[in-house]
């Protein structure tokens, strides 16, 4: 078993707190793949075998806790090296090293919580899926840049997956409202039924369908709290208070313009009443859900 916590504040604004807490459990079935600090090589063959667990804490708050045991070797899971891609769960990765093979996998490792009208910990949606080039160590809190030539290099000669997510948060003052809670920039595909396609934002190939979240900005209320992530199946949008603001300053496009009903537009975003909000685009349909007396939604993308 092992336990780590750490700060990771170099890639955010000083007022920002982040930390990535693991503690000792392991009641989730499938294991995922952790590749070792070091590059490639046969050190990078264990697994972890994860539990993400939330509790509600004081102020309204919501926290996420990360909790694995690590298995050194794949033999002591008494599986072969060519079936590891079988056992790797799409909610539950981190980092992306997969000893010359591409894999399909997408994550969404969260651990944060809302406290006293201030950020203390924030990270959610993530991304994985990269080809055997590709070698980082991603802790969620931190921004990672994915988007570099080696991506463009393998999108030119052979199929690779990927989907790719950055978070950007900044604290919020203390009387006042959250600014730019979370920035998320990304870009995905969908290819077949399974499969996602993706591309690095630099790559100007135009016939494939692309969802543009550049300029997607989620905007809290005073007093609000609010909280989104996304893995294979589903988006989880999670908020204390009546309203969210979403602020498009692009329109966001996935081939052709996104459908969107449940918003009232005001001067300078789109308010979201809490009681329903249907998006419709070409690849899911997403339907979010929320109540302001407490923490919850589960939302869940459906083929349209």
């Amino acid at each position: 078993m092992t336990r780590f916590s750490g700060d990771f504040n170099q890639a955010l604004d000083d007022n920002a707190t982040w930390q990535f807490r693991m503690n000792t459990a392991a009641d989730i079935s499938h294991p995922f793949y952790m590749p070792h600090e070091s590059a490639y090589g046969p050190d990078q063959n264990y697994f972890i075998a994860p539990t993400l667990k939330w509790r509600l804490g004081d102020h309204g708050s919501i926290i996420f806790e990360a909790e694995y045991q690590r298995l050194d070797k794949l033999a002591q899971y008494g599986v072969p090296l060519e079936k590891q891609e079988q056992l790797l769960p799409y909610n539950a990765f981190i980092g992306n090293e997969n000893n010359g093979r591409t894999s399909n996998w997408l994550m969404s490792q969260v651990v944060g919580w809302w406290d006293a009208n201030s950020w203390r910990l924030r990270s959610g949606l993530s991304f994985m899926g990269l080809s055997e080039k590709m070698s980082y160590w991603y802790i969620p809190g931190c921004v990672t840049d994915i988007h570099n030539n080696r991506l463009d290099e393998e999108a030119s000669n052979r199929d690779w997956t990927t989907v790719s997510a950055y978070i950007d948060v900044t604290t919020a003052i203390d009387t006042g409202p959250i600014k730019q809670a979370l920035l998320l920039r990304t870009d995905f595909l969908r290819d077949g039924e399974d499969g996602w396609y993706a591309r690095s934002l630099s790559d100007d190939k135009s016939t494939r369908p692309f969802v543009d979240l550049t300029n997607l900005h989620i905007e809290g209320v005073p007093g609000s709290s609010a909280f989104l992530s996304s893995t294979k199946d589903s988006v989880e949008l999670e908020t204390t208070r009546d309203c969210l603001g979403f602020a498009l300053q692009d329109e966001m496009r996935i081939g052709r313009a996104l459908r969107v009903s449940g918003l009232t537009k005001t001067t300078s975003a789109y308010k979201l009443p809490l009681t329903g909000l249907s998006v419709i685009t070409p690849l899911r349909r997403i339907h979010l859900l929320a109540r302001k007396d407490y923490i919850t939604t589960i939302t869940r993308w459906q083929k349209p």
